[in-house]
């Protein structure tokens, strides 16, 4: 449903990213779950930024990934905006933005594991012996089940919804989540007191160049504009790493790093198209950096 809400947003206009065919009022539909208000953020600051006056709706989901993709393509789609994981197909129908959200935290992967299986992970040296002892599972229309089984991995698919239950009853070992996204399923996990309790894994990660990214209509390029527009803006002006730094699920992912010196297994991600490649270092976030980092960031909250 649309959640009931709207920014208006009023600016004058200054210098910035030049675009074309950008309105002065226009209205924006970003789907998002509980998890997500990240996204919002980073959304409602880009068009602040961008020239215009625009208005800003949320409507509150659940669907898959791939539903929500589907639904852009109505020809009266309940939203205009979804933020998605990238991939080849989704890059060629949607107006894809090429900015990555979580700057890239979604690719650096640890894994969710039942607390008993802590101990597969006790002779793992190298990527050979992860690919050879452990399992993973991925849902069927995630890009990751088709990065990680190109890497060698054995992976189990499923629905989205069932893959919680197949880690339960040890249909595989480990569910890879992104540490953008890691501490937030844990505590959800965790707060179903019915189930049996699970963990991050804390001495192996996987790396692959990865993130969400937003995606529109193929068609609308005006939205498209304005967004461009105003990412590159809240880049300049430092809003951007400011909520990046402030995240909650940032936050988190940032504090368990500093905390545990995984090993970092680097492994080629095939979904990646020139456009992707050729973003810029200064958009992707390296993991290295925070840990010298982590001591002295300063997180305030979200509001």
């Amino acid at each position: 449903m649309i959640k009931n809400f709207k920014y208006t947003l009023l600016f004058i206009i200054v210098g910035g990213l030049a675009q074309p065919n950008i309105s002065n009022a226009t209205d924006f539909t970003l789907i998002h779950g509980p998890n997500e208000r990240y996204y919002l953020h980073i959304l409602k600051a880009a068009i602040e930024a961008a020239d215009g006056h625009h208005t800003l709706s949320t409507y509150d989901s659940l669907l898959a990934q791939g539903q929500s993709l589907r639904a852009l393509q109505d020809k009266t789609p309940l939203y205009n905006v979804v933020f998605s994981g990238h991939s080849t197909e989704r890059e060629k129908k949607f107006s894809q933005i090429d900015i990555p959200l979580s700057r890239g935290l979604l690719g650096y992967r640890a894994f969710i594991i039942l607390p008993k299986s802590e101990g597969h992970f006790s002779s793992i040296y190298t990527l050979k012996d992860l690919k050879e002892q452990i399992t993973i599972g991925s849902a069927i229309n995630w890009p990751d089940t088709h990065i990680l089984r190109r890497a060698g991995f054995l992976v189990r698919s499923a629905p989205s919804d069932l893959l919680w239950r197949m880690l339960r009853r040890e249909r595989f070992i480990a569910f890879p989540r992104g540490m953008s996204e890691i501490h937030f399923d844990l505590a959800m996990q965790l707060a179903d007191l019915t189930s049996p309790p699970v963990k991050i894994e804390n001495t192996v990660m996987l790396h692959y160049r990865f993130d969400h990214f937003y995606y529109l209509n193929k068609e609308d390029l005006e939205r498209t504009a304005i967004i461009t527009q105003g990412l590159h803006r809240i880049y300049k002006n430092g809003k951007f790493m400011e909520l990046f730094n402030a995240a909650y699920l940032n936050k988190g992912a940032f504090q368990n790093v500093n905390k545990y010196k995984r090993r970092i297994f680097e492994i080629p991600n095939p979904l990646n198209s020139s456009r992707i490649n050729q973003i810029p270092d200064k958009f992707w976030h390296s993991l290295d950096d925070t840990v010298l980092k982590a001591q002295t960031v300063n997180f305030p909250p979200l509001h």
